[in-house]
């Protein structure tokens, strides 16, 4: 049986190796710093060890969990709205509706429509323009 990962927005911060403030802040007592650059994460699956570059998740049950940077970028699209409410790729504001499409979360309608169908996106910019 095959599966398809739902839609979500989650949050996350990269591990640089420095940032333990950072790190704290986002993830509380998940985590134990190990000295040097190795971070301890208490994970629903036990303690996981996280290393520079990977980056620290907060799921949908508000857990944490370490996720290395390639298994990330296949895994998760960027979710960037800045604080105006617009998307940071294209200048968009229509990101309320994202979620429910094509099961999979875009940053905003146009990139979703150029991602997904850009065959559709000259009929889209025209319904904009009216």
């Amino acid at each position: 049986m095959k599966f398809r990962k739902k839609s979500v927005v989650i949050e996350a911060v990269q591990w640089s190796g420095g940032n333990v403030k950072e790190i704290a802040e986002f993830a509380g007592v998940a985590v134990r710093f190990l000295g040097g650059q190795h971070l301890m994460i208490g994970t629903l699956e036990g303690d996981m060890c996280a290393s520079p570059g990977d980056w620290i998740v907060k799921g949908v049950n508000n857990e944490f969990y370490p996720v290395k940077p390639d298994i990330m970028f296949k895994t998760y699209d960027p979710f960037v709205v800045d604080a105006n409410g617009r998307c940071g790729c294209c200048d968009d504001r229509d990101v309320d509706v994202l979620e429910l499409l094509d099961e999979k979360a875009y940053c905003c309608l146009k990139c979703f429509i150029t991602k997904t169908r850009p065959e559709r996106m000259a009929a889209y910019l025209k319904n904009v323009e009216r």
